[in-house]
């Protein structure tokens, strides 16, 4: 069986999806071109990380001070972020992550993607919507799937988005 790694797909030329296992094996030198650019960064489909991955990875967002932007960040990347601010960067922004809920019932989850000024606000910790959600499939209530003191933790040190004038 072939190791899936680190997968970068180029959407446009200020845009990528990153994809797969961020290990030591993750390669971000072809982000170097958006060296005191802003990059738009799905993380979406990132399913682990080590240690060695995110060292790559703030290195080359510091030292090339790329300002990315960060959507659709899985959970695995969420718990990240309040653990080593600076994977997203000292001008960087997150727009979106996902957070999870389950049913204790009927063992349902659902994925829910987090929007920032929508369900959460820059600078604050508690989400603008409850955290726990009737359950599609049976009577009960859904569960957030998280601490949420501890997975909503790095929202206190983001900063509100600053719009291009």
């Amino acid at each position: 069986m072939a190791k899936k790694g680190c997968v970068i797909t180029w959407s446009n030329p200020q845009a990528i999806t990153i994809t797969g296992v961020v290990d030591e094996y993750a390669d971000f030198s072809g982000l170097v071109s958006m060296a005191q650019k802003t990059l738009a960064v799905d993380l979406g489909g990132v399913t682990r990380v080590n240690s060695s991955g995110i060292r790559n990875w703030i290195q080359t967002i510091l030292r090339n001070k790329i300002q990315i932007v960060l959507s659709n960040c899985s959970p695995v990347i969420v718990d990240q972020f309040s653990m080593i601010p600076e994977f997203i960067g000292k001008s960087g922004y997150v727009e979106s992550f996902y957070g999870n809920f389950h049913c204790a019932s009927c063992g349902y989850e659902y994925a829910h993607l987090f929007v920032l000024g929508r369900d959460v606000q820059a600078g604050h910790v508690r989400p603008l919507i409850a955290l726990t959600q009737p359950c599609p499939r049976c009577p009960e209530t859904m569960d957030f799937d998280h601490n949420p003191d501890v997975y909503f933790a790095f929202l206190k040190m983001v900063k509100p988005r600053q719009q291009a004038s």
